[in-house]
């Protein structure tokens, strides 16, 4: 048997790993799990880097005008420098009201350190409580919806210079100071209704600051500055608006020196007879101009807020009456102008008493015939409502009543001045046999002392109508007229040869009837006297009080002022107007036409020879 050898056979070849090739598996899944996360990262940031990109076209695109806003309140503000309001001067140049600089104090919030510490400082600088100053010092938001806080609050306006010093010396961080202006009326109550008085922000509030505000306003000086971030100012930009007060001065009618001599004798009428208030006003019949106008009570308009309102009323004009036997010799010139009657004709006065549809009129003497001069001489009341029943018959009361508001009653003078009446003149639709036989006599109609001045100031220029005016005009800094009211139209009421003969009884009225305690040496004076019981509208009754009143003017034969003086319940047994009213009014006649330089009637004659 023979035996083959056989090959020996290969091992066979198993697959060994090759060097390395774990490791680099390892690397292709780290690297992996790394470009997956940066890729997460790259678009979270994109996505972050859209938000941001869609917030900001949002915000300035969508947001713009708001933002824009907060960077012009925070970078930029204006600066308001208050001008001083016009002075106001009397006739005569002399100041009445000027505007004087002083310190106010403001505070930003948002800059205070510390508010507690500062409130205590300031309010012990001035002298007010801690609990006044501590919420103005909060910066709590001011409720303008955008989110802005508080920036500004007044801490006090217009302080004198030493409380200014004493909060300057704090140096507190956030307080600032203001220049603004105090009025000041250099002459204290004189012509106090008349001047008026100003608010706490500048603004007129009665009187000739009330009525001519838009006038006296001091104007603002504003500009348009650029600040830091501590809001200081650092660049004024070119645009500038200026609207300045060039000092100058509104002036008025009032004559300082007669107005001194009217609040005077006011002064002694309310130290003799303690009425409840008393007022007189004085004019240029010829030009209107009221040359003084003066109440009691009074007040200082230095302290207009501490005034009460009866003393800030000027009756002048806005007070009514009854003005009784001063209205009577108005029906005298209608009659005597319509060629009704004769200034001497006899008229009989029924001994006193006269009956008239079933209501009796009563004279305070028993008087027989009387001319009708004398009807006023005499203050008889029979004659005068005679007169008016003449002038009813006559003209019907359509032009009864019509007379009356020819001279001016039931209708405003005009004068800017605040709460002007028209007084009452009984309509002709409420007109009755019992208004015929009272208005001739004073009663049934109301007017107000201005009124009755106007009125009697046609009897005095010869028969025309002029307006009152209390504003002769503006002068700018160089003292030139830069404005003036613009000049009323004058009527003619009565000829002139009618406002003569009622001239005349007017005279006589002073001379030998109830006015002659007006009686002046030297001067011719024309007035009449009023007496009425004094009517409460409220009530629609006479309320026992007294009015006690007189209107003159002088010198009666070419008069240079026409005054009414009324007086309202005077104490102590006197009231008729005659015995009240009549002698103040002559010294205030007497005291300004020596003031007006008009010579006594006695130099006048030694000249003329």
């Amino acid at each position: 048997m023979s035996v083959t050898a056989e090959r020996p056979s290969r091992p066979a070849r198993v697959a060994m790993p090759e060097a390395g090739s774990s490791a680099r598996g390892d690397a292709d899944a780290g690297w992996g799990v790394l470009r997956r996360r940066a890729a997460l990262l790259a678009g979270g940031a994109a996505l972050a880097l859209a938000a941001v990109a869609g917030r900001l076209v949002f915000l300035q695109i969508s947001r713009h005008d708001h933002f824009r806003g907060l960077r012009e309140r925070q970078t930029r503000g204006v600066v308001v420098r208050e001008q001083p309001r016009m002075r106001i001067a009397f006739r005569d140049g002399e100041l009445a009201a000027q505007s004087l600089a002083a310190d106010s104090i403001f505070v930003d919030p948002m800059l205070v350190d510390d508010p507690a510490s500062s409130a205590r400082r300031l309010a012990g600088a001035l002298g007010r409580r801690l609990e006044e100053i501590r919420p103005l010092l909060d910066a709590n938001e001011s409720g303008d919806g955008e989110g802005s806080a508080c920036r500004f609050r007044w801490i006090a306006r217009r302080v004198d210079a030493e409380t200014a010093g004493r909060v300057r010396a704090l140096a507190l961080r956030g307080v600032g100071f203001r220049t603004e202006y105090l009025r000041h009326y250099p002459s204290g109550p004189l012509a106090a209704q008349v001047l008026g008085g100003v608010g706490v922000d500048g603004q007129g509030l009665d009187g000739i600051e009330l009525a001519g505000d838009a006038l006296l306003r001091g104007t603002t000086e504003s500009e348009r500055v650029l600040r830091d971030a501590r809001r200081r100012s650092i660049a004024v930009s070119a645009h500038l608006t200026r609207l300045r007060d060039d000092g100058g001065s509104l002036v008025l009618t009032i004559h300082r020196g007669l107005q001194w001599a009217v609040e005077e004798e006011l002064d002694r009428v309310v130290a003799e007879h303690r009425p409840a208030w008393a007022c007189a006003v004085v004019m240029d019949p010829f030009t209107g101009d009221v040359l003084a106008m003066a109440n009691r009570p009074t007040f200082d308009p230095n302290a207009f807020g501490a005034a009460d309102p009866a003393s800030r009323r000027n009756r002048c004009v806005t007070d009514t009456y009854e003005p009784g036997s001063t209205l009577k010799p108005f029906v005298l010139a209608a009659l005597l102008e319509e060629g009704l009657a004769t200034i001497d004709e006899k008229i009989s006065c029924e001994n006193g008493a006269w009956t008239v549809s079933g209501r009796t009129i009563h004279d305070h003497h028993p008087y027989g015939a009387l001319t009708v001069r004398d009807v006023i001489v005499k203050s008889s009341n029979v004659g005068a409502v005679k007169l008016g029943l003449r002038l009813a018959e006559a003209r019907g009361v359509k032009g009864l009543r019509g007379w009356y508001a020819a001279f001016g009653f039931g209708e405003e003078t005009g004068l800017p001045l605040q709460g002007e009446s028209a007084g009452r003149l009984t309509p002709l639709d409420r007109w009755t046999l019992y208004t015929t036989t009272s208005v001739p006599i004073g009663h049934e109609v109301a007017v107000t002392p201005l009124q009755l001045a106007r009125a009697y100031a046609i009897l005095a220029n010869g028969g025309t109508a002029v307006e009152p005016r209390i504003v002769r005009g503006a002068l700018d800094g160089a003292g030139r007229l830069a404005w003036s009211p613009p000049a009323a139209a004058s009527r003619r009421i009565l000829r002139p040869g009618t406002a003569a003969q009622v001239r005349s009884a007017l005279e006589a009225v002073v001379a030998t009837g109830t006015g002659t305690r007006a009686r002046l040496g030297g001067y011719d004076v024309a007035g009449k006297t009023g007496t009425t019981q004094r009517y409460n509208p409220d009530t629609r009754r006479y309320d026992g009080g007294h009015i006690a009143s007189f209107a003159a003017f002088a010198p009666a034969e070419s008069p240079r002022l026409c005054v009414v003086v009324v007086v309202d319940s005077p104490k102590g047994g006197e009231y008729y107007g005659g015995r009240v009213a009549a002698p103040p009014a002559s010294r205030i006649l007497e005291r300004g036409l020596r003031i007006l330089e008009v010579p006594p009637k006695a130099e006048t004659t030694a000249r003329a020879e």
